[in-house]
């Protein structure tokens, strides 16, 4: 029995190696993925400090040009750069989720999300 462990040992050094560095694989993954978080969410704040702009300028129609086909306008910009900020949301999201589910078998890589 002595003699078969001695044979296994050499692999499970191997499998210790294959999984730190699977595990440092990993956590450079996670930072990539807090990078591209915070890039992310950037754009989207840019798209919905648009849209408050756009919004407010079409609410605000009578003061500025009297007509409301310009309002109209404003608040269709102010809806498609809602959309936009929406969609970087769901792509912080997707990542968001990525990020969970490695965390979840490398406990030891947690740190707070950005």
């Amino acid at each position: 029995m002595f003699f078969l462990l001695l044979g296994f040992a050499p692999l499970l050094g191997v499998q210790e190696i294959a999984a730190s560095a699977e595990s440092e694989a990993c956590g450079k993954e996670i930072d990539l993925i807090d990078k591209q978080i915070i890039k992310l969410e950037q754009q989207k704040k840019i798209h919905q400090d648009l849209a408050r702009k756009y919004q407010k300028q079409g609410d605000e129609w009578k003061y500025h040009s009297g007509s409301i086909h310009d309002a109209y306008a404003y608040w269709g910009r102010a809806a498609e750069e809602r959309k936009k900020a929406i969609d970087f949301q769901n792509q912080v999201d997707v990542l968001l989720e990525r990020r969970s589910r490695i965390i979840q078998f490398y406990p030891e890589l947690y740190k707070p999300a950005p």
